[in-house]
């Protein structure tokens, strides 16, 4: 019986400081439109509410670089299967080389990459959500001597399961993934 007591004391309390508090933040509002209103007839402009803190450039290209990725992605799967078109590759060359901003890997090493991918994914069908996580992976790569050395050795990994998952053949996606290991290797 003391317990049941006990727990109305509680909910009774806990009432009392919701009322409380409504109580406090619509007096607060009625003040602030009272001032607000005052303000008005007065001829004083109201106050603009705080700035946005300006966005971080390398983030916002970071950004920019991985929406380009997966953009990039997504025109190779809507590509018919086979020979990739080299206007598809090319977009996706230049994101990967864009994608690095610190040490920089050999040419060649992307240019396969990008032969490798693009022949690879022409006309398989992945996910928009599995080709974000591929185009971010490919911009971690590309910037691999920021990652702890467990994150650099299983990207290549997802990135082959993902495809794999996609229906790419397993010696191509095998491929990408040594090709993402060399990168890695490359940008440490």
């Amino acid at each position: 019986m003391k317990w049941l007591a006990g727990i109305l004391g509680l909910a009774l309390v806990a009432n009392v400081a919701t009322a409380q508090v409504n109580y406090n933040i619509i007096k607060r509002q009625a003040h602030d439109a009272e001032n607000a209103s005052a303000n008005a007839s007065q001829g004083v402009a109201p106050q603009a509410p705080p700035a946005a803190p300006p966005v971080n450039p390398v983030l916002a290209a970071t950004l920019q670089n991985i929406s380009s990725l997966a953009g990039d992605i997504d025109a190779l799967c809507k590509a018919p299967a086979g020979t990739p078109d080299p206007a598809l590759k090319l977009p996706l060359l230049n994101d990967l080389a864009a994608a690095a901003q610190g040490a920089k890997p050999a040419q060649d090493a992307i240019q396969k990459l990008a032969t490798d991918f693009s022949a690879a994914v022409s006309g398989h069908k992945i996910a928009h959500e599995q080709q974000t996580k591929v185009a971010q992976i490919l911009h971690a790569v590309m910037n691999s001597s920021h990652l702890a050395a467990a994150q650099q050795q299983s990207l290549p990994g997802i990135v082959q399961k993902v495809l794999e998952h996609a229906g790419v053949a397993t010696d191509d996606a095998t491929n990408i993934a040594a090709d993402l290991k060399a990168l890695v290797d490359q940008t440490k």
